[in-house]
């Protein structure tokens, strides 16, 4: 089966609400986040431009190529254009184990 490799960024803020979103999705997915300095981007707070660069929530995902048409628009809707940016790279190797009982 094809697999796409999804990566959505968003701010801290949303980071719970991304998660309880995607532990909600079927099929079940099993995903990764890591906080990433994202640069080349307008800075908008003090700390920001201080510091700059603007701290984001890296979320990567492996799903479905079967999926990945009904899951980008209800991601989009769910947290609006604006708020999140994604990017999906096709995979053509993958391998994710079963999990032990």
């Amino acid at each position: 089966m094809l697999h796409h490799l999804v990566h959505i960024l968003v701010s801290p803020k949303l980071e719970d609400a991304m998660v309880d979103w995607l532990l909600t999705q079927e099929p079940a997915l099993l995903f990764e986040t890591s906080r990433v300095q994202q640069y080349g981007r307008p800075l908008d707070s003090l700390t920001e431009r201080v510091t700059g660069f603007r701290l984001q929530l890296l979320f990567m995902l492996q799903i479905p190529a079967t999926a990945l048409g009904t899951f980008l628009p209800a991601l989009e809707e769910t947290f609006g254009k604006e708020a999140i940016h994604y990017r999906v790279l096709a995979l053509s190797h993958s391998h994710i184990p079963l999990a032990r009982a």
